[in-house]
């Protein structure tokens, strides 16, 4: 769902947590997160996508952010599909849940064409999330923003994406 002025505290909670931000830079301050949260609820007038609050359906807690945003990545205008889960709640399925959700809603509901993930090579929970939702490694590049780390570059297109769905639906009506 879109940020309210509400997720301030849990937003903070979560990108200053340094094991969940550790594959960035470093943790996120006060003022970083203010910046990021103003910039994710401009981002959500015109095309309709942006960051997101990643919120637990069971009892409405905040526990991460991710979406699609426009991005210079390796040299090249793309967009970009970025998620962030709380530490606590890695390994549960929770980011290729909200990535699928993100790439089902571009795909549908925009003109998109193409969407990266990249990430900290040695960011396993990400490669997983990238892989779990179908994207393709393409290639591997410094990303100088992140320290000079290697990180790996993973695309889904449409044709893929459609593709995709319509191999989901064939083997759910157990079909050829």
């Amino acid at each position: 769902r879109e940020y309210t002025s509400l997720d301030r505290k849990r937003a903070f909670e979560i990108l200053s947590h340094p094991e969940t931000m550790a594959f960035w830079p470093a943790p996120m301050t006060r003022e970083q997160i203010e910046k990021w949260l103003a910039t994710k609820v401009d981002a959500y007038r015109g095309r309709g996508i942006g960051r997101f609050a990643v919120v637990l359906r069971s009892n409405n807690t905040v526990i991460g952010d991710a979406g699609i945003v426009s991005a210079e990545v390796n040299g090249k205008k793309e967009w970009d599909l970025g998620y962030i889960i709380h530490a606590d709640h890695w390994g549960n399925g929770y980011g290729v849940e909200v990535a699928g959700g993100l790439l089902d809603y571009a795909f549908r509901y925009t003109d998109l064409d193409r969407i990266i993930a990249h990430f900290a090579q040695d960011h396993q929970y990400s490669r997983k999330v990238a892989e779990g939702v179908g994207m393709q490694y393409e290639t591997s590049f410094t990303f100088e923003r992140n320290l000079g780390k290697m990180h790996d570059l993973y695309v889904m297109n449409r044709r893929t994406y459609i593709a995709r769905r319509r191999e989901i639906h064939i083997d759910r009506i157990g079909g050829s």
